[in-house]
């Protein structure tokens, strides 16, 4: 079985390096690409095919569920947040969300 195509999107670049790291010690995700806001990670949605992204909540310009909001064609989505509150908004969009991960990761 391919590995999942992953997104890292978070404006924390702690949280982006530490996700990217426990994604590369599981055989199952492949990270191909990491946005540090949800304009960039729109951008590289619409050139990238991805089976997953793992997508901070709270970020400047366009948040999280702003960008699940507007966006169509989404792939499985895991919310990050470090606002624990938050998991149970995220499960609202139960079609694409699969899990919540509380930072710090």
């Amino acid at each position: 079985m391919d590995p999942l195509k992953s997104l890292i999107v978070d404006d924390d670049a702690m949280a982006r390096t530490s996700l990217d790291i426990f994604c590369k010690k599981v055989e199952e995700v492949e990270v191909v690409g990491v946005c540090e806001n949800a304009l960039e990670a729109r951008n590289f949605l619409k050139e990238n095919e991805i089976d997953l992204l793992f997508l901070d909540v709270e970020m400047p310009g366009l948040t999280g569920v702003e960008l699940v909001q507007t966006t169509d064609h989404l792939p499985d989505i895991i919310f990050i947040s470090s606002r624990k509150e938050y998991a149970a908004d995220a499960f609202e969009f139960q079609d694409l969300v699969v899990d919540f991960i509380p930072k710090p990761v």
